[in-house]
């Protein structure tokens, strides 16, 4: 069975619904956005945790200089940017957030430049980043050449007690016992000082692909870390991979867990879930997108949740034929309100584009699939993380890149897209449920729906996509519409009486000024109606604001006697 066919069978499981909220591109050709992410605070106060972004293909000046934006994750835009230095950096191929460690009161972040040349060819380097103007806090630099300083990031907690967390440093190229041996560091972002420094044991092992600070899994206080080799040899395995677990207080030796068979990769993605057995010690998962463990000679891919404190393996979840799964992975919180954390697991080679796979942390059940459009080796799932945080329950919020992705005929640009059920695309306004003008008839409608119309119900007007002019991909989406009546939509460019609204038959007209219709459709059997890209003599352009709202036909017995309703008003900001 092909990786297509297992897609297809998973989709037909039952699954939890999330809704494309938004999806940004990369600005120019072979720039890779989304190559790297991390989650962050809430920057710019709206309720929602923001993203670290990285672009290491990025050309500034000069080629390859790469570039680490902040991004919003309720709408996408860029919060702040920040370039690499000079030709060959690729800032942003590793990325970590941070907390405020210049007591500003703005959160900080820290990138590396593994590829950076200032110790010798390919050093390598990491950079921390002050949040609130983007200039340089610490910068290291690799002594080796080719030894990738930087390759991989991590938030090490307060590993020093100043109050300000540190951070590890990954350089699998490094040479402490052999060539390409590799090393791991830990540095305080207090004083910039080196505080730990942990070495892989043979040539080849590329000690310090991958670095996740899991929790403590010690019950000493601090969080202890991590460490990925995928490219390790086990009992003659090439690339079998493993999983080292290290105290953050001293640097100790915890434990080792390692593939199986030969290409495995066994510690390619790491991810702490927080405590699922209520030992009191964090637990953690390891991906091996090689393993064969479904069927001989196939790239089914593997995920293993363990335990913190033992090691003992919890579950085993397996994915088919040329799946691949488990290249990325992130803790998703209690999605299905099982008392136990889920998992989303990337798949970037399955299929033609890649997949991201959300899974139960208690059974292995298969929650919910989503599958970009097919576009060949456009690596859909290579960076995936959470906006909920372990512990979190209810519907999941969360983001996959696909940095590999073209756009318009032009390759690599890059995307990263936002899946939530609660946050939208735009920013609705003018609703009936009373924080506008008051309906017509005291027909108060939903939370951010119109005025309540002749069926009891109420319409919501909301979009998907991207708001990108050039990937034009704006999908419009109305709910709660009486069935098989006719619905149109159009935009404008004003808010009406401040975007207050004015009674129009049954509801409140919201959207007004050069008014564009976008066409009509009738609604389906639930209710809905759906208007997607292209859109005909679409009237905007990159860097204005369009106004939305629907238009629609009541049933024959009326909320309040117009005859018609119409849906909250919704904003968009468009982009190039």
């Amino acid at each position: 069975m092909r990786c297509l066919l297992l897609l297809l069978l998973l989709l037909a499981s039952p699954g939890l619904a999330q809704e494309q909220s938004w999806t940004v591109y990369g600005e120019s050709a072979g720039e890779s956005l989304g190559y790297s992410l991390a989650v962050t605070g809430d920057w710019d106060s709206d309720g929602v945790v923001d993203l670290i972004v990285g672009v290491p293909n990025y050309d500034d000046a000069v080629p390859d200089t790469g570039r680490v934006m902040v991004r919003s994750a309720k709408t996408g835009v860029t919060l702040l940017s920040v370039n690499g230095e000079l030709t060959g950096d690729r800032a942003g191929r590793s990325v970590a957030a941070l907390g405020d460690v210049d007591a500003d009161g703005v959160m900080d972040f820290a990138y590396g430049t593994p590829t950076r040349s200032v110790g010798g060819t390919q050093s390598g380097g990491a950079v921390v980043i002050s949040g609130s103007d983007g200039s340089v806090i610490h910068s290291w630099e690799g002594a080796t050449p080719y030894g990738v300083f930087g390759f991989s990031l991590a938030n090490a907690g307060d590993l020093d007690g100043d109050g300000r967390d540190d951070l590890w440093v990954g350089a699998p190229n490094e040479d402490p016992s052999g060539p390409d041996s590799g090393a791991v560091y830990a540095y305080s972002t207090g004083s910039g000082g080196i505080l730990r420094v942990l070495s892989g044991a043979n040539p080849g092992d590329k000690f310090g692909f991958s670095l996740c600070s899991i929790g403590d899994a010690n019950q000493d206080g601090v969080p202890d870390l991590l460490v990925g080799s995928p490219d390790e040899s086990v009992n003659g395995l090439a690339a079998a991979g493993s999983a080292r677990l290290y105290s953050g207080a001293d640097g100790a030796f915890l434990g080792a867990w390692f593939g199986v068979n030969a290409n495995e990769r066994y510690g390619t993605a790491l991810c702490g879930i927080g405590d699922r057995d209520g030992d009191g010690r964090a637990d953690f998962a390891v991906g091996a997108p090689g393993s064969v463990s479904c069927q001989i000679g196939l790239n089914c891919g593997r995920v293993e949740l363990r335990s913190g404190a033992t090691g003992g393996l919890f579950l085993g979840i397996d994915g088919g034929p040329e799946v691949s799964l488990g290249a990325s992975l992130t803790a998703l919180g209690d999605v299905d309100a099982d008392g136990f954390c889920d998992l989303l697991v990337g798949a970037p080679e399955c299929l033609i584009g890649g997949a991201v796979f959300l899974f139960s942390g208690q059974s292995g059940a298969l929650l919910g699939v989503r599958q970009q459009e097919a576009e060949q080796n456009a690596s859909f799932g290579y960076a995936v993380a959470s906006l909920s945080g372990a512990g979190a329950s209810g519907a999941p919020q969360w983001v996959a890149s696909a940095p590999f992705r073209d756009l318009g005929g032009s390759n690599d640009h890059g995307s990263l897209t936002v899946y939530s059920d609660s946050i939208q695309l735009g920013e609705v306004f003018c609703a009936g449920d009373g924080t506008a003008a008051a309906c017509p008839c005291g027909n108060t409608g939903q939370v951010d729906h119109g005025c309540s119309n002749s069926d009891g119900s109420s319409a919501h007007l909301r979009a998907r996509g991207s708001s990108s002019v050039l990937a034009d991909s704006l999908t419009f989406e109305a709910i709660g519409i009486p069935t098989g009546q006719p619905a149109l939509l159009y935009t404008g460019v004003n808010k009406i009486q401040s975007g207050q609204g004015f009674t129009f038959g049954d509801g409140l007209r919201c959207a007004g000024g050069a008014v564009f219709r976008l066409g009509v459709q009738f609604s389906g059997l639930a209710g809905e109606a759906l208007w997607a890209s292209p859109f005909p003599s679409t009237p905007w352009t990159s860097g204005t604001t369009r106004h939305f709202q629907v238009w629609y036909r009541n049933n024959p017995v009326t909320a309040c006697g117009g005859g018609f309703n119409l849906s909250n008003g919704y904003s968009l900001v468009f982009t190039p």
